[in-house]
């Protein structure tokens, strides 16, 4: 359900869970059990269930009148302007993907044979986990990592997001975690929910070669979740640094960064008309925000901030949460007829492109995804001292470092809109930090790395395992 909200006339209040179709299914989700299941299609590559042709594939079709990946008001292209047609994938891939070479011979790859991963979450929704998940399976080497399935251990199942996943989803208890144990040479935990204990007892009576806890939070959510499952954890994998010092003492841990998918910030259209959709003037100053309504992702304080500013001065939120209905309320008391709220579609790029920046004001952070891809996308970001920011972000050079404070960040927006020269030498410096460390290609090769060391450590100490 998308649905679009501005600061006048009337509104719809929708409520959270609303937003998740919930499915009784206790098996494999299949196109039996999926009214979208039609837009699956399956590889050749392993028995691999990619995404196949949908409605959404012709955004990333060329128009005859312009090139999308071209930005009339700058001078950066977009990712769409490096696209190449892959034969043997069957979809449009980026620089760092796997070729047809890599497929055919891998020499390099001590292990020999794919490692085949099977992965556990708690949820399955529009979030940074699934984002992660999906992104590994699609620039991964298939003959390197083969991606089994993910089991999910509840209902909470958004159905659009299963069709993004690359990979079978399974809903099951148990039964499914263990014969996914069972099956696989790596099991990936992200986060077990409410039932840790329970999962942590599970895979010790059926314990993987090795199971591995993606630990994709820098709070006291994911370090209790760590010490629930982590009799049953062999390894950690922290996505920065700053999530390794915070949650990861006294496990083996390895940090392997997040990477994005430069396919969720293709544009399909010019800057100008973004902004037009959205009902934006080119004399606005639009501040946007990416993620969830929730607490800990600090929407609000978006709000606090513009109100603070000239008129001129609007806000994009794009997101889903329970805290939607607060903020429909404080925006129309706080700065009416200067906001949109939109849910948001999976692909971002002409959201990216409405926004002047993005504030990022989270109270606790993983990664923060959205920044590293608003900075692939060319628009400077303002985020708090969490997860990526903390890691890689210079303030001044390529972003705005500010605490979780409604002045600190309405200060730091009046001064990227008063100064134009300063706003675009943070675009480029966010820019090439994305480069350099934001590609899902990037990542895709360092957990292939990573997982044959691992293996490989786990066959000299089991050698008949």
């Amino acid at each position: 359900m998308s649905w679009q909200l501005s600061g006048e006339g009337s509104q719809e209040s929708t409520e959270f869970n609303d937003f998740y179709r919930r499915t009784l299914n206790d098996g494999p989700i299949s196109e039996a059990s999926m009214s979208s299941g039609s837009m699956y299609e399956t590889s050749m590559y392993g028995g691999y269930i990619y995404p196949g042709p949908t409605p959404e594939s012709s955004m990333y079709d060329r128009s005859l009148n312009f090139d999308p990946s071209f930005d009339s008001n700058s001078q950066y292209y977009q990712p769409s302007a490096i696209y190449q047609r892959s034969a043997s994938l069957g979809f449009r891939s980026f620089p760092g993907s796997v070729s047809d070479l890599e497929l055919a011979s891998d020499d390099t790859w001590p292990v020999g044979r794919p490692l085949k991963i099977a992965h556990l979450n708690a949820a399955l929704i529009p979030a940074g986990i699934e984002y992660w998940l999906a992104a590994l399976a699609r620039y991964s080497n298939p003959a390197r990592l083969q991606f089994l399935r993910s089991v999910i251990i509840t209902d909470w199942i958004d159905p659009r997001q299963v069709r993004r996943m690359g990979m079978p989803v399974e809903i099951g208890g148990r039964e499914s975690v263990q014969q996914a144990a069972r099956d696989c040479d790596i099991l990936f935990v992200s986060d077990p929910g409410p039932q840790s204990l329970a999962v942590c007892e599970w895979l010790k009576e059926s314990p993987p070669p090795i199971s591995i806890f993606v630990a994709h939070g820098d709070a006291a959510y994911t370090r209790d979740r760590l010490s629930k499952v982590g009799d049953a954890i062999d390894h950690i994998i922290a996505v920065t640094d700053h999530v390794r010092d915070e949650v990861c003492e006294g496990w083996p841990v390895s940090v392997v960064l997040n990477g994005v998918d430069p396919h969720r910030v293709v544009r399909t259209r010019p800057k100008a008309v973004s902004r037009e959709q959205f009902g934006f003037s080119n004399d606005d100053f639009v501040v946007g925000f990416v993620g969830r309504f929730s607490e800990e992702k600090n929407p609000n304080l978006v709000l606090d901030a513009v109100a603070r500013l000239p008129r001129h001065v609007k806000v994009l939120l794009v997101g889903y949460g329970p805290m939607l209905d607060g903020l429909l309320q404080t925006a129309m008391k706080r700065i009416p007829g200067r906001f949109v709220i939109t849910e948001g579609n999976g692909d971002l790029g002409d959201h990216y492109a409405a926004m002047d920046t993005l504030v990022m004001p989270s109270r606790f952070e993983g990664y923060g995804l959205v920044a590293m891809e608003a900075m692939m996308a060319g628009v400077p970001v303002i985020g708090t001292p969490y997860g990526m920011v903390a890691d890689l972000v210079t303030d001044g050079v390529n972003g705005m470092v500010v605490a979780p404070e409604s002045k600190q960040i309405s200060a730091a927006i009046e001064k990227l809109a008063s100064f134009p020269n300063l706003r675009q030498a943070i675009i480029q410096g966010g820019f090439e930090l994305a480069e350099q460390f934001g590609y899902a290609s990037e990542m895709a090769r360092n957990y292939e790395d990573l997982l044959a060391d691992l293996w490989m450590k786990h066959q000299r100490q089991n050698p008949q395992g």
